[in-house]
């Protein structure tokens, strides 16, 4: 139900405004109005043939959700307002869908902006805008315009990147993507804890995380370019992927992505048969009449999860002593010492394979 209003001002912290419609308002500045308040929601409302549909104006931490705003100059106006979030609201056929002005750390989330003649005008030094699934379509100037140094992170959003107007030289925008990893080995089935590292065409780590149970790493976000009034001035794509599991090869994605839209990159991995590098200078000495210790510098295989120290040649398990880290290990024997035909052998191990 919705219910017929001129105007609402809301100048109480904690205030919900939901199921209004107001249309027709002669010109008078905003139909809902938030002036000098915080965490306030405004939900289900219908804004028509006004001046501004709904407003926030020195205000911080409100929640502007679901509302349909047409057929106004502006349909949603932020002035000097501060981390307020702007989910799910249709804005049509307006002037300006959504203008902003001295105005930081604002999101919106999921909105639908089609047929205005500037679908987002953002100025005066409004910086970390951040725009996250947001469709601006159809309009007539420009999709987003930029001016006196304003600063728009733009994440998975549908729009026509090459309809944005700079006005400045220091106003900039900042286009990503989703990117999600499924890792798989050559049978089909997810291998789950694989270390994923994603970096961009500037050799940047941007993400280093594990595989779930059901090998996917999703939600990875990725920059493709940032722009301003001469272009593209970093351009971050291609990136690199790269997985790695103790039971399986490095895998790489091949080709490398270029991450200009949403996407899933897919790695199969394949067994590990490559045998990880010895480790270097082997050295032992005598302690006392018991004690024998061994030392050895770490194999510079990025696999490797141990070593095993066998006595004499061939490394059956009969001549097993033990498994260790990367690091210096000291063997307790009475016989060991004594014999000074002992050889000893001291194997990497990755887990599949033994050098």
């Amino acid at each position: 139900m919705l219910f017929l209003m001129k105007f609402i001002f809301i100048i109480a912290n904690n205030v919900n405004v939901t199921g209004f419609l107001i249309n027709h308002t002669n010109g008078d500045d905003s139909n809902i109005m938030l002036g000098f308040v915080e965490n306030c929601s405004i939900i289900n409302n219908k804004c028509e043939d006004n001046k501004f549909g709904i407003t926030v104006s020195y205000s911080s931490n409100n929640t502007i959700v679901n509302n349909y705003c047409s057929n106004n100059w502006r349909g949603i106006n932020v002035a000097q307002a501060y981390n307020n979030t702007i989910i799910n609201n249709t804005l049509l056929n307006n002037e300006e869908g959504i203008y902003i002005e001295y105005s930081d750390n604002n999101m919106f989330l999921d909105n639908n902006i089609t047929n205005n003649s500037i679908g987002l005008n953002i100025t005066l030094g409004s910086d970390n805008c951040q725009l996250i699934n947001t469709s601006i379509t159809n309009c007539t100037n420009y999709d987003v315009q930029l001016n006196a140094s304003s600063h728009v992170l733009a994440l998975h959003c549908s729009i026509n990147w090459s309809n944005v107007n700079y006005i400045d030289s220091i106003s900039d925008l900042t286009v990503q993507w989703y990117m999600h990893v499924n890792v798989t080995n050559v049978s089909g089935l997810p291998v789950s804890g694989a270390q994923i590292v994603v970096e961009n065409n500037a050799s940047q780590e941007i993400f280093n995380g594990l595989t779930g149970a059901m090998g996917w790493q999703k939600w990875i976000v990725c920059t493709e370019y940032i722009e301003n009034i001469t272009g593209k001035t970093s351009i971050l794509t291609p990136h690199n992927v790269s997985v790695m599991h103790p039971q399986y090869e490095p895998g790489y994605a091949d080709p490398e992505p270029n991450m200009n839209m949403t996407q899933t990159v897919d790695v199969i991995l394949s067994p590990d048969v490559t045998a990880p590098n010895p480790p270097i200078n082997f050295t032992f000495s005598a302690v006392g009449a018991t004690y024998l210790n061994l030392s050895w510098e770490a194999s510079n295989s990025p696999d490797v999860e141990g070593y095993n120290i066998y006595i004499n040649d061939t490394g059956s398990s009969a001549q097993f002593l033990g498994r260790v880290g990367n690091q210096k290990w000291d063997l307790e024997s009475k016989s060991w010492i004594r014999d000074l035909d002992d050889g000893w052998k001291i194997h990497t191990d990755d887990c599949r394979e033994k050098s």
